[in-house]
């Protein structure tokens, strides 16, 4: 596609400390002109699934015009196409660099010396958010656990879509503490080496059932043509840290001893889990480094990974308005956890693992308007340092929630199918 791209040279003088660009072809095109300073500008922008920053240094303290803007921009142009354009403002420091600050269809959050501009809330995402409030009550985590509980297995299975799977069988599992419930699910076409996925449900610790996961358990059953083992884990404030990790270490590895039992391979046995489910197939497959035969990989899927009071950069941007709030995390941290020293143990922060070395192949998905996006990408980048073999994937425009969500939404159905790419390179590798 041809574009024609044209500078919008802008002179302000130095206390207003701001230079505006015109909107060409959805990009944000700038030229800057404030002689006497090096600048360096760093363009951010949103492609439909992922983010792509360049920064470009331009001119010197003895050049006048500086545009290093608008020649990243055209690179990016050049190389992949602008899907998505920014409304926003270059800021001018004294000294130092020109940062990106968000403009009124955006916001922006500030790192070191970049603003980093998020794209919008997909629209179909925001009136989900919008749905699943009226159909709940606000601040439903102020209920009594009991009701509260019952509320969320009530809304889940009402609006349940029921994907048809080969079949479906309860059992229990001898656990640490007792009997522990599960649900096992085979697909229609169950062939010789099946892989098979210990899935452990969402809900911050307190909530989720058998019951309430069900769809998400069929469809993973369904889009991997996998054997899925759902646990049914011990849940605080009843039972509080460790019982929910050590009933996923030990379904975890009951799975690797028994996936012949239930029509799976035992060397492609993963285990996956959403939010808090993603917490315990992190804290499972750390757990279970040197188990033989050892876990096929960990599919993560915006996990919680670290309970300290940290202001991770997604904390403050989306601290509210999203459907999983601030609030609502600190009221589950209250309930999973009995101290604040817990909250430092790696067994519930698996972000502070001293060594994450060992760790399965990983696919870690986080939201961009999720509170636990960026400690889900610290995690995933402590992952790629100790040498595990890592896919990230940010879901642009998507909040918490959407791996389970009720109604179809783009963002759902990205993350399936760039889950189902992962799955199957995996399961063509093993082969």
């Amino acid at each position: 596609m041809n574009q024609a791209w044209h500078e919008v040279p802008v002179e302000e003088t130095v206390g207003e400390r701001a230079a505006r660009g015109a909107t060409l072809g959805g990009a944000q095109v700038h030229s800057v002109r404030l002689p006497g300073f090096r600048l360096s500008a760093e363009v951010i922008f949103g492609l439909p699934d992922q983010r792509l920053s360049l920064r470009a240094d331009a001119g010197s303290s003895a050049e006048p015009y500086v545009d290093g803007a608008l020649l990243a921009i055209r690179r990016v142009h050049t190389l992949v196409g602008v899907h998505r354009g920014l409304d926003a403002v270059l800021e001018l420091k004294r000294p130092g660099p020109v940062a990106w600050r968000a403009g009124p269809l955006t916001k922006g959050a500030y790192h070191g010396d970049a603003w980093e501009v998020p794209m919008p809330l997909d629209d179909d995402v925001r009136a989900y958010l919008r749905k699943v409030s009226a159909l709940t009550m606000p601040a439903v985590f102020k209920m009594p656990v009991p009701l509260m509980r019952r509320a969320e297995d009530a809304l889940k299975v009402r609006l349940a879509k029921r994907p048809p799977v080969g079949s479906v069988e309860d059992t229990t599992l001898d656990g640490p503490c007792g009997r522990l419930p599960a649900r096992v699910y085979r697909p229609e076409r169950l062939g010789d080496g099946a892989a098979l996925c210990v899935y452990f449900h969402g809900g911050g610790f307190v909530m989720g059932s058998l019951a309430s996961h069900d769809d998400t358990a069929r469809r993973l059953c369904r889009e991997l043509g996998a054997v899925v083992l759902s646990v049914g884990y011990r849940l605080a404030p009843e039972h509080r840290f460790p019982a929910a990790v050590d009933d996923a270490v030990h379904a975890t590895r009951w799975a690797l001893e028994h996936a012949s039992r239930l029509g799976a391979d035992p060397s492609r046995v993963y285990v996956v889990g959403d939010s808090a489910g993603g917490n315990l197939a992190a804290v499972a497959a750390l757990e279970l480094r040197g188990a033989e035969p050892p876990l096929a990989g960990a599919v993560l899927v915006y996990p919680v990974t670290d309970f300290r009071d940290h202001d991770h950069e997604s904390r403050l941007r989306c601290e509210t308005g999203y459907g999983l709030t601030r609030e609502a995390m600190q009221f589950f941290r209250a309930q999973y956890l009995s101290s604040p020293e817990e909250r430092e143990d790696p067994r519930a922060s698996p972000l502070l693992a001293p060594d994450v070395s060992g760790m399965p192949p990983t696919f870690l998905v986080t939201c961009e308007f999720d509170p636990l996006c960026s400690e889900g990408e610290a995690f995933a980048a402590r992952l790629r340092q100790a040498g595990v073999d890592v896919t990230a994937v940010r879901l642009a425009g998507a909040s918490h929630g959407v791996f389970s969500a009720v109604e179809p939404l783009a963002a759902t159905e990205r993350l399936w199918e760039a889950l189902r790419g992962w799955f199957g390179v995996r399961l063509r590798r093993a082969a």
